[in-house]
């Protein structure tokens, strides 16, 4: 999501998007707000996009429990261009253009971040781009090293392979020798998966557990990456070889609304 177009505030103030507390999304709302100092490890970013993430609508609806239990600025990722940096930074100086994460607080003109949680943008990177990457691949990354435990030469199923979870944890996958398995909800998505260099990519069928044993064809996954949930997910655990982990992510299933499985 870009930033907006409307006219910058004063000197010395920001616009942010606050809600006063987490459980109604129509609380959110625009509010013009002074910067606070700024922290002598931090760098004031001039936000040009911020990346609006499963976690931030769970978030501002009272459903995710690492929200902030009073009011708060929602989003955990954003890009822009340095406008003032701490005297004790010393890798980033005004003018650069960065991409960095934050616990809640991204959906602001102006936001101060911890030196050690940015990153330069990409020369060839738009913002949006750099506002896009962090929290999708810090959940892929986090499933498939910190909590799947995963090798080079093991094979894993990626459910919603063609999301963004998805999609960094094939890219993660490749690069550390995992075999992938993805698995996609409807036909559309099947040559876009493949030309990421997926070659066995399953379109989920209703009876899934039959659809799985047919394809693997007795071949081990060794590491599930679930976001479906359901019938889905029951199937998947089953296929799992000896000491093989599964790991939840999205859990879109608990969300408001029905879901097809």
């Amino acid at each position: 999501m870009t930033a907006s177009q409307q006219p910058s505030p004063p000197s010395g103030q920001r616009q942010v998007w606050r809600t006063p507390q987490a459980g109604d999304l129509a609380q959110l709302g625009q509010q013009t707000e002074a910067l606070p100092a700024l922290a002598a490890d931090a760098v004031r970013v001039e936000v040009k996009a911020i990346g609006l993430n499963f976690a931030d609508i769970l978030a501002l609806t009272g459903m995710y429990s690492a929200a902030p239990s009073g009011s708060f600025i929602p989003g955990l990722e954003l890009a822009g261009v340095v406008s003032e940096v701490g005297p004790a930074v010393t890798g980033f100086k005004v003018g650069d253009r960065v991409m960095g994460s934050v616990r809640f607080g991204a959906y602001a003109s102006v936001v101060d971040v911890a030196a050690d949680r940015l990153q330069p943008l990409p020369e060839r990177w738009s913002y949006a781009e750099g506002a896009a990457f962090f929290v999708q691949t810090f959940a892929a990354w986090y499933g498939i090293h910190h909590l799947g435990a995963g090798k080079r030469g093991q094979r894993a199923l990626i459910h919603s392979a063609a999301g963004g979870v998805g999609l960094q944890a094939v890219r993660i996958c490749q690069a550390l020798g995992i075999d992938v398995v993805g698995t996609v909800g409807n036909a559309d998505k099947v040559d876009f998966l493949k030309s990421q260099g997926v070659t066995d990519v399953l379109v989920r069928e209703p009876d899934f557990a039959a659809q799985l044993k047919r394809e693997l064809a007795d071949k081990p996954i060794h590491l599930v990456l679930d976001a479906v949930g359901g019938k889905v997910q029951e199937a998947s655990f089953k296929a799992l070889a000896p000491t093989g982990r599964l790991v939840v992510y999205g859990a879109t299933v608990f969300a408001p609304g029905e879901r097809k499985m």
